[in-house]
C-alpha cells in the first residue's frame, strides 16, 4: 500500500502541474477570437476568461467518470495495476502538453486522456498476461474499445462539420453586413445579436447549469420541458434590447457578445474539460480509498471503481480553477499557442510576417482548391461575382488601432461569428451525447471564417493552410504518441516501481527545464521574424524606422559575413553552422521590414512621392543581402562539411584584409546612419572604393593562382565566389545608403522648420 500512497500523492502534484500546462493549451479555445479581434483590454478579456473557469469548475458534469472506466475495465485490474495506468496517463499528457505548448501549436487534452489512457492501459494489460501466454489473445477484453472508437469517430466528425458550418455561416454572415457593418448593423444586427445570444445562453445552461449543486432537480427538469419557450423568450427578448441599444447609443453590441462569447467558452472548459487534468488523479484517489476497505487490497481487483463515482470536493474544484486562473495570466506559453491561431486567421498581411514557411502539402492543397474554384466561378454568373465581390470588398475597411498602435488581426463580427458557431455545435454535440474535442471545434472554426472571409489570398494562402496542416499533423502526433508514451511508460513503472517513477519524475523535470529554455529561445526567434515593427504614421516616424533598421540591419549582415569567413579560415564547421542560421534568420527578418516600406509608397502625398523613387532599388539591395549571404552561408558550410581542402596562406592573409577593411567600412557606415554624420558618409564612400580595388586586386591574384595550377579547383571558386560575395555587398549597401540619406534629410527639415509631425499623417 505503500507505492499505492507514494503513487497518488504524485498524481496529486501531477494534477496540479496538469491545470497548467493544460490550461496554457486550452487558453486558445476561449480567448483567441476576443484577443485577435481587439474586443477590448486584453486585461479585460483574461477578467472574462478568469471568471468563467472560476464558475465553470463549480459545476459538476460528471465527466470524471471517463478516466475511470471510459476507456478500460476496471474489474481486470488490480490497485497497483490502475495506480500505474494513471501514473502513466498523467506522465504522458503533461509532457505532450508542455511540448506543444513550447512550440505554440494547439492540440486536445481531451486526446491526450484518451489515447495515454488506451496506451497505458494495454500495456499493463499485456504485461500481465504475460504470465499467462494462452491467454494473451484476452488482451482487448480488458479495454472498452467500442467507447474509444466512438470518442475518436466522434472528434474526426465534428471536424467536418465544424468547417463547413464554419464557413456557411461567415459567408452570410459578412453578405449581409460586409466588412462595413457599422451602418448595417444598426438597421438589422438585433436580429443577429438575438441569435448570438440565445446560443450562448442555451450553450451554458447545456454546459453548467444542469451541473448547478444548488438547483434544484425539479427546476433542471422544469428548464428542460420548457427549452424552447425559455429560448424563445431569450431571442425575442435580446433582439428587442439588442436593437434599441444600436439605435440609441454608441454601444459595440459585438464586443458585448464576443466578450460573453469568451466567458461561455472558458465555463465550458473549466466545466467539461477538467477531467482530463484531475480526472486520473482522483480516479487513482477513489481507487486507493476503495481498495482501503478490502480485506486483500493489493490482490483483489477493483471493479468496485467502475460504479463508484469520482466526485471532486467542492474545495478541489475552486483551488483547481484558482491554479487555472494564475496559469492563463501569467504563462508566457499560453500567449505563444494563442498567437498561433491568431496569425492564421489575419485578415491583413500587411506585416509581410507568416508564422509557418510553405511545405508540399499545403501547396498541393491550395493548387487543387484554386482549380476547383475556378472551376466553379466559371459556372456563375458574373453579375452575382460582381455583387459578391462588392460585399466582400476591404477597400473602405479601416480597422481601428489600440492605444499601443496594434491593429485587430480581424474584426468582431468574425470573432463574434466563431464563439456563436463553435458555442452551438459543442452545445448540439453535447445534448446528442456525442464526443468531441472542444479544441478542435474551435480551431477548425476559426480556419473556417478565415477562410470564408478571404483572409488566404493567393500571397498567404499556402502558408496559413501550411499551419493548418502542422497543427492538425499534430493532432494525429498527440494520439499516437500518447499511446506509444504511455505504453513505454507503463511498461518501465510495471516492471522498475520505486526507481523507475522516481526516474521518469526527473525526466519530466528536465524536459520542462529544457521546454522552458527551448521557448525562450524561440520567441527571440519569433521577434526576429516578425522585426517587432510600427507601422509609421507620418514622414518623420519613417525616417527614423528606416535609419534604426538599417543599421540594425548592416551590423547584422557584416557580423555574419566576417564570421563566417572567420569560421572558413579557421575550419570551424559549427560555427558556420551556426551563421548560417543567423543568415536564414535575417532572411526572415527582412521581410516585414520591406513590406512596411512598400506600404508607405501607398500613404505617401503626390508631391512626396518623387523622393521615394529611390525606395525600389533599395528594396532589391535589402533582399540581395539577406539572399546572397544565406547562400554563401550555405556555400562554405558545404565546403567545410564535405572536406574539401584548407584555404592557402595566401587567400588566408587576403580575406583577413578583406575582413579588416569591410569592419572598418562598416563602422563608419553606422556612425554615419545613428548619428547623421554626413562626414562619415564621404568617408565610408571612399572606403568602400578602397574595398572595391582590394576585391579587385585579389581575384587577379587568384586568377594568376589557378594559371600556374597551384590552386584546387573547389578552393578556387570558393574564393572567387567569396570575393564577388564582398564587392555585392558593397554595391548593395552604397545603394540603401542613398535611401538613408534622404531619411536624414527628411528628419532635418522637420527639426529646422519645427513642424507639427502630427499634421503631416501618411494615412
Amino acid at each position: 500500500m505503500e507505492l499505492a500512497l507514494f503513487i497518488v500523492i504524485l498524481l496529486l502534484i501531477l494534477a496540479v502541474v496538469g491545470l497548467i500546462v493544460g490550461v496554457s493549451n486550452d487558453a486558445v479555445n476561449f480567448v483567441n477570437s476576443a484577443v485577435g479581434s481587439k474586443a477590448a483590454k486584453f486585461n479585460v478579456i483574461l477578467t472574462f476568461a478568469v471568471i468563467g473557469l472560476l464558475v465553470g469548475v463549480t459545476f459538476s458534469s460528471g465527466m470524471m467518470d471517463v478516466a475511470k472506466s471510459g476507456i478500460f475495465h476496471p474489474e481486470y485490474f488490480g490497485l497497483l495495476d490502475i495506480m500505474f495506468i494513471f501514473l502513466s496517463v498523467m506522465l504522458t499528457s503533461v509532457l505532450l502538453l508542455d511540448l506543444f505548448n513550447t512550440f505554440g501549436l494547439p492540440t486536445s487534452t481531451t486526446i491526450a486522456l484518451v489515447a495515454g489512457l488506451f496506451g497505458s492501459a494495454f500495456a499493463i494489460s499485456f504485461f500481465k498476461l504475460l504470465d499467462t501466454p494462452e491467454q494473451i489473445y484476452k488482451v482487448f477484453t480488458y479495454l472498452n474499445l467500442a467507447n474509444l472508437f466512438k470518442i475518436f469517430t466522434g472528434i474526426i466528425l465534428s471536424v467536418a462539420i465544424a468547417f463547413i458550418c464554419g464557413t456557411i455561416v461567415q459567408f452570410f454572415a459578412r453578405l449581409i453586413f460586409t466588412f462595413n457593418y457599422e451602418g448595417r448593423l444598426k438597421r438589422y444586427g438585433g436580429l443577429w445579436v438575438g441569435f448570438a445570444m440565445t446560443v450562448l445562453m442555451y450553450f451554458i445552461f447545456l454546459k453548467g447549469v444542469r451541473g448547478i449543486s444548488f438547483i434544484s432537480q425539479d427546476t433542471i427538469r422544469f428548464i428542460e420541458a420548457n427549452q424552447l419557450a425559455i429560448f424563445g423568450i431569450t431571442f425575442i427578448s435580446s433582439t428587442v434590447i439588442s436593437q434599441v441599444i444600436l439605435l440609441v447609443t454608441k454601444i459595440n453590441i459585438l464586443r458585448v457578445i464576443v466578450l460573453i462569447g469568451t466567458f461561455s467558452l472558458a465555463l465550458s472548459f473549466a466545466a467539461n474539460d477538467l477531467v482530463n487534468f484531475i480526472g486520473a488523479p482522483l480516479a487513482g484517489l477513489t481507487a486507493y480509498q476503495i481498495a482501503q476497505t478490502l480485506e486483500n487490497p493489493l490482490t483483489t481487483n477493483l471493479g468496485a471503481l467502475a460504479t463508484t463515482k469520482v466526485q471532486a470536493e467542492t474545495w478541489m474544484l475552486i483551488i483547481s480553477g484558482v491554479i487555472m486562473s494564475i496559469a492563463i495570466v501569467f504563462s508566457k506559453k499560453a500567449r505563444t499557442v494563442t498567437k498561433t491561431e491568431v496569425s492564421l486567421g489575419r485578415q491583413d498581411d500587411s506585416s509581410g510576417f507568416e508564422k509557418f514557411e510553405s511545405n508540399a502539402v499545403a501547396r498541393s492543397i491550395v493548387r487543387m482548391t484554386l482549380y476547383f474554384s475556378d472551376a466553379i466561378t466559371k459556372l456563375i454568373p458574373q453579375s452575382l461575382k460582381t455583387r459578391v465581390n462588392e460585399r466582400f470588398s476591404m477597400a473602405n475597411y479601416k480597422p481601428k488601432a489600440d492605444e499601443n498602435g496594434e491593429y485587430p488581426s480581424f474584426d468582431l463580427l468574425r470573432a463574434s461569428v466563431t464563439l456563436v458557431v463553435s458555442s452551438a455545435l459543442i452545445s448540439l454535440g453535447t445534448s446528442f451525447k456525442l464526443p468531441l474535442s472542444t479544441t478542435y471545434v474551435t480551431f477548425i472554426v476559426a480556419m473556417a471564417t478565415a477562410f470564408a472571409d478571404r483572409s488566404w489570398g493567393r500571397d498567404t494562402a499556402v502558408y496559413r493552410v501550411s499551419g493548418v496542416v502542422t497543427v492538425i499533423g499534430g493532432w494525429f502526433f498527440t494520439a499516437i504518441s500518447a499511446i506509444i508514451l504511455a505504453f513505454i511508460i507503463a511498461a518501465i513503472i510495471y516492471y522498475t516501481s520505486y526507481v523507475g517513477i522516481i526516474l521518469l519524475c526527473g525526466v519530466l523535470v528536465w524536459s520542462f527545464v529544457n521546454s522552458a529554455k527551448l521557448h525562450k529561445q524561440k520567441e527571440e526567434e519569433e521577434k526576429n521574424k516578425s522585426g517587432a515593427l510600427k507601422t509609421p504614421t507620418n514622414e518623420l516616424e519613417l525616417a527614423t524606422n528606416i535609419q534604426k533598421n538599417t543599421s540594425d540591419f548592416l551590423l547584422e549582415t557584416s557580423s555574419i559575413l566576417i564570421d563566417s569567413n572567420e569560421a572558413l579560415i579557421g575550419y570551424d564547421l559549427k560555427l558556420l553552422r551556426s551563421n548560417h542560421k543567423r543568415a536564414r534568420s535575417v532572411r526572415h527578418k527582412v521581410s516585414p521590414i520591406l513590406k512596411e516600406l512598400v506600404n508607405t509608397l501607398k500613404y505617401t502625398s503626390e508631391e512626396n512621392l518623387e523622393k521615394r523613387e529611390a525606395l525600389p532599388k533599395t528594396i532589391t539591395s535589402f533582399v540581395s543581402i539577406a539572399d546572397n549571404l544565406f547562400e554563401i552561408t550555405k556555400i562554405m558550410h558545404s565546403y567545410i562539411d564535405n572536406n574539401h581542402y584548407f584555404l592557402l596562406d595566401v587567400q588566408i592573409d587576403e580575406l583577413k584584409e578583406c575582413n579588416t577593411i569591410l569592419k572598418q567600412w562598416i563602422d563608419k557606415v553606422v556612425i554615419f546612419i545613428d548619428k547623421s554624420d554626413i562626414v562619415e558618409l564621404e568617408n565610408s564612400l571612399k572606403l568602400s572604393a578602397e574595398i572595391k580595388e582590394l576585391v579587385r586586386n585579389n581575384n587577379k591574384n587568384q586568377l594568376k593562382r589557378i594559371k600556374k595550377n597551384t590552386a584546387a579547383m573547389k578552393r578556387s571558386m570558393l574564393f572567387i565566389t567569396l570575393l564577388k560575395e564582398y564587392e555585392k555587398y558593397v554595391d548593395d549597401v552604397e545603394s540603401i545608403l542613398y535611401v538613408v540619406k534622404e531619411a536624414i534629410d527628411t528628419e532635418k527639415n522637420y527639426i529646422d522648420n519645427g513642424e507639427d509631425v502630427k499634421q503631416e499623417k501618411l494615412f
